[in-house]
């Protein structure tokens, strides 16, 4: 599996990110793997929608908000990965039982796309 190492807080997680203004969720998809591991998708399948109130984090002013994310399994890509950018300090592929500590929300997400059958996750 794919993991980033965030420059903001040095932790380890799956490449992530916000979509912008015009842009589609396929578009924010490529781009954010890209700016973050210089990998190109070639395909990808959404795997599942996450909404439920456990999903709600905090910013940096102190306010909360109520996450919505999307999680996408990259079914291929090209490129060389990059291991340092403007977002990340390291990315690397790591064996399943051997990887950094990550998120609780990340873990839930890769149990959920080894777990994939094809039924999209709504959670």
């Amino acid at each position: 599996m794919l993991l980033i190492q965030r420059r903001d807080n040095g932790r380890w997680g799956l490449p992530a990110g916000l979509i912008e203004l015009n842009e589609s969720i396929d578009q924010c998809l490529r781009r954010e793997v890209g700016e973050e591991t210089g990998l190109t998708i070639l395909s990808s399948t959404p795997v599942a929608l996450y909404t439920d109130p456990r999903f709600t984090d905090c910013n940096a002013h102190g306010q909360s908000y109520q996450m919505f994310s999307l999680l996408y399994r990259v079914d291929s890509w090209s490129g060389a990965l990059r291991t340092e950018t403007e977002e990340t300090v390291d990315a690397r592929f790591f064996p399943l039982a051997d990887r950094p500590e990550i998120p609780d929300h990340h873990r839930e997400s890769i149990e959920d796309v080894l777990g994939f059958d094809g039924t999209f996750i709504v959670k």
